[in-house]
């Protein structure tokens, strides 16, 4: 193929890859918990709520993971449409297939730590007592009682 197949390919996993070794130069201070009043402060513009915030942050370490994953199928895309690799079978279709499969798994593992703060082994430290945001919102729901949900309360 010609690189103008691989051009878009290219583009997009060079700018991956240095926002991602901006990010990956912070996982040291938010696992340590130094840098999470920083992070927290950058992130006043999410417009998810504090809840899902809070799990996104929670989740960060596994999501550079995820996105570094993702740039090395890139990359190996990019070769094969550069014509270094068989584009059916080889090494480079393999890694294209694994960082597939593991940016599938890397979203689940990431969607569970928002949600429920499991498993807690990938979270940082210092975030490890807080509660996923579905348990959050069930909480606060239950503690409202019947108002929300719309049922009739016999006397």
């Amino acid at each position: 193929m010609t690189s103008q197949a691989a051009l878009p390919v290219i583009v997009v996993t060079a700018i991956l890859a240095v926002g991602l070794i901006a990010a990956t130069a912070n996982l040291r201070g938010i696992w340590s918990g130094q840098k999470l009043d920083r992070l927290r402060a950058n992130l006043v513009w999410w417009p998810y709520g504090q809840g899902v915030r809070e799990g996104a942050i929670r989740s960060m370490p596994v999501a550079v993971a995820g996105f570094w994953v993702v740039v090395m199928g890139g990359g190996a895309l990019a070769m094969i449409r550069l014509g270094i690799g068989e584009p059916g079978r080889g090494w480079l279709t393999s890694i294209v297939v694994v960082s597939l499969l593991s940016a599938f798994l890397t979203v689940f593992v990431t969607l569970l730590i928002i949600a429920l703060n499991v498993p807690k082994f990938l979270v940082p430290p210092p975030l490890r007592h807080q509660e996923g945001t579905l348990v959050t919102w069930w909480h606060r729901h239950r503690r409202r009682g019947d108002p929300g949900n719309n049922r009739i309360r016999k006397p």
